[in-house]
């Protein structure tokens, strides 16, 4: 399965909300201002910060970017997206003089996340995505339409996506995709399905969250099937075998418990909308979303 990476902007306030986005990217490329990820920032504000920093350059999860990758010459035309997209966009939110700032900032972040996934998928051939912070409007007729797809499908992936709190580990986090690598390969060549389509974002919502609700509906029915048949399969048989002191059925009991595993895997591998068992999965592991 390729790698995917994402491009952020990432502070010492931003960086424990990467465990929701790592439940999608392999890897991030990360850039900062002012050693808002040194060492000493992070301890200043927790030492837990730090260790989760350390970990994720530990298990090359975190590469920082330099301000050559984010400067570096790329196919992206840089006053083509200011004239056309940011500069209208600028002129609506500023009549708002509150949101003024913020909305500088996150402009200025999401138009560097942009150039820098931009330059790194052109010079190294990564399969990169920006994680962007404000919506933009349409792209303009010089702009594949498959880069503005891309972003609308990001989005309505990471709104999905359950939230791991604070109690999880970033090696709960990674153990969990390396046990259903299987299953996040599936649900990522889906979603090159849905960028194929070239749907509006709500149609692209539609399509991903009837899959994952008929996906609900099938695992939800298995198991109120198993359950029925759970005393009697496993239960019953392993009790009486103790109370009569009856090896073989209590071996039949262990291997009534195998089949009912590969029913399980027979299960999700027939059942609509399994290609976002991924996601299906991680709420299960991680908590129900909100």
């Amino acid at each position: 399965m390729r790698e995917l990476h994402g491009v952020i902007r990432l502070n010492w306030k931003s960086l424990p909300s990467l465990k929701q986005k790592a439940l999608l990217f392999d890897k991030f490329h990360v850039y900062e201002y002012q050693d808002e990820l040194s060492p000493d920032t992070l301890k200043d504000h927790s030492s837990g910060l730090l260790a989760d920093y350390e970990f994720l350059q530990e298990h090359d999860v975190i590469r920082k970017a330099t301000f050559a990758d984010l400067t570096r010459q790329t196919t992206l035309d840089a006053e083509s997206l200011i004239a056309s997209r940011i500069r209208p966009l600028m002129g609506r939110r500023m009549e708002v003089e509150s949101e003024e700032y913020e909305f500088c900032c996150n402009l200025g972040e999401d138009f560097n996340v942009r150039l820098l996934s931009a330059g790194l998928n052109m010079d190294y051939s990564l399969n990169t995505a920006p994680i962007c912070k404000l919506p933009l409007p349409s792209p303009p007729a010089t702009e594949p339409v498959s880069n503005q797809q891309n972003l609308q499908i990001l989005t309505v992936v990471l709104d999905a996506l359950i939230t791991p709190d604070e109690g999880t580990s970033w090696a709960d986090i990674l153990e969990f995709k390396a046990e259903v690598a299987d299953k996040l390969w599936d649900f990522r060549r889906f979603l090159h399905t849905l960028a194929a389509k070239q749907q509006t974002e709500a149609e692209i919502r539609d399509d991903f969250e009837w899959s994952l609700h008929e996906y609900t509906k099938a695992m939800d029915r298995f198991k109120l099937k198993r359950s029925v048949s759970f005393m009697e399969t496993y239960i019953i048989p392993t009790v009486e075998a103790l109370e009569n002191f009856k090896p073989s059925s209590f071996l039949k009991g262990l291997v009534a418990i195998r089949k009912r595993k590969i029913e399980l895997l027979e299960s999700e591998a027939t059942a609509p909308g399994r290609e976002c068992a991924y996601v299906f999965d991680a709420r299960k592991r991680f908590g129900n979303k909100q």
